[in-house]
């Protein structure tokens, strides 16, 4: 479910293993595609699901990377704090969010890993970057 309306997830490859358990994999051409709602929201009901079965669940990138490597990756903490001032008034769209990040140097993928690390909702088109999981403040 994101933001109340139900949606059909197929992922992309469920596993059996040797030892008689499963695995649930999704696979992402981008790293960045692991923080954009949709995807928090699929990942966070195939866990779910999967746990409920005994089933291990994924998500990965062709190159073995995955939403741990998001949250592990460096990115200035003054950039951070800042894009945290933005939100804190409100939802962001394009035209607020690219001169801070021009202004860091920061690209998607570290647009990424703050999205991830702070629990933030965000869309790539239409552009939407906001406080809380379904857009909305809090």
């Amino acid at each position: 479910m994101l933001s109340g309306v139900r949606h059909d997830y197929y992922p992309d490859l469920l596993v059996d293993l040797r030892d008689g358990r499963r695995l649930l994999v999704e696979v992402k051409a981008r790293i960045d595609d692991f923080a954009l709602a949709e995807n928090v929201a699929k990942f966070a009901a195939a866990r779910d699901y999967c746990r409920q079965l005994g089933w291990g669940f994924v998500a990965i990138t062709d190159r073995l990377a995955g939403p741990s490597d998001l949250l592990r990756r460096e990115v200035d903490p003054r950039a951070e704090q800042e894009l945290r001032d933005h939100l804190a008034v409100g939802p962001a769209n394009r035209s607020r969010v690219e001169p801070l990040l021009n202004r860091y140097g920061l690209n998607h993928t570290d647009l990424a890993a703050l999205v991830l690390r702070n629990g933030w909702f965000w869309q790539r088109s239409p552009f939407h970057l906001a406080v809380g999981s379904l857009g909305c403040a809090g």
